[in-house]
């Protein structure tokens, strides 16, 4: 399935679909990158129509109802993520390899993710991670680079932190302890580990926090994440480069630093001291 296949069905059919439709067409078609994450009933609230005329929609369009609708495009979204696949991203690396075109793409790859990025969430997942006793940093696989690399830094601003990139019982023996009064910061793939899910499950179950970086909506929607970030790594390369996942930590550490000035100062004093 190609990108925007479902859109441009939409767009073809626009000008037959009775108005109170028309109205439903024009709000996915705006907001068509996570039109597949909303409901019936959200969808229908979102543009102050019924669930019916949303149920309608699709039909016009020619499924049996929303929810064949909704997987349809879950499923178009899917196709054009398989890119990030590590088979997918093996196409891609069969263009220009060459290490000064590599480099010479990393600024274009920041700059789009500065864009678009909503800086007051930035915001809330600092408010969350100073009010939290401890925050639980989690990163199984490759994406330990992010649990450790904030690991490093976070204990010098006085916020403490359990680092948490062990598999199978020693990650259950890690997170036992959790309580309400915690946090969970977990930097997932698209494609969900079970231990990832267990993790997601059980910060629930405990009513703490939960931040998660991805680059996947699907993944943050499965994850019932309270705040997520989501970025597409999108260097032509069939590997995670993860330049975005740590231009995010360090924005991060920044933005703690910047409201927590004393407290980072003194701690880090404390710190050099053990040296001297």
């Amino acid at each position: 399935m190609k990108r925007n296949e479902i859109k441009e069905h939409i767009q073809e059919l626009y000008p037959t679909m009775p108005s109170t439709v028309q109205r439903v067409a024009k709000y996915v078609c705006a907001n068509y990158d996570r039109a597949f994450l909303l409901g019936s009933s959200e969808l229908a609230s979102a543009v102050g129509v019924s669930d019916t005329t949303v149920i309608r929609f699709a039909k016009i369009l020619g499924f049996k109802g929303y929810l064949e609708y909704k997987n349809a495009l879950k499923a178009e979204y899917a196709s054009v993520q398989k890119v990030y696949s590590y088979l997918g991203r093996l196409d891609l690396t069969e263009g220009d390899t060459s290490i000064p075109s590599y480099l010479k793409s990393i600024p274009a790859v920041l700059e789009n993710f500065s864009s678009a990025f909503d800086f007051s969430v930035l915001d809330k997942i600092c408010d969350t991670i100073m009010e939290g006793k401890t925050l639980y940093l989690l990163g199984l696989g490759s994406d330990a680079v992010v649990a450790v690399f904030l690991k490093n830094y976070l204990p010098l601003m006085g916020i403490h932190c359990v680092c948490v990139t062990s598999e199978g019982l020693s990650l259950r023996e890690k997170m036992f302890l959790l309580d309400k009064n915690d946090v969970v910061l977990l930097s997932a793939s698209p494609t969900l580990l079970d231990d990832e899910r267990w993790a997601s499950e059980y910060t629930k179950k405990k009513s703490a926090s939960l931040i998660v970086l991805t680059d996947s909506e699907i993944t943050a929607q499965e994850l019932c994440a309270d705040y997520s970030v989501c970025f597409q790594e999108s260097t032509d390369t069939f590997f995670n480069s993860y330049i975005l996942s740590m231009a995010f930590c360090n924005s991060l550490l920044l933005r703690l630093y910047e409201r927590n000035k004393a407290t980072v100062a003194r701690t880090m004093q404390e710190y050099q001291n053990l040296f001297e």
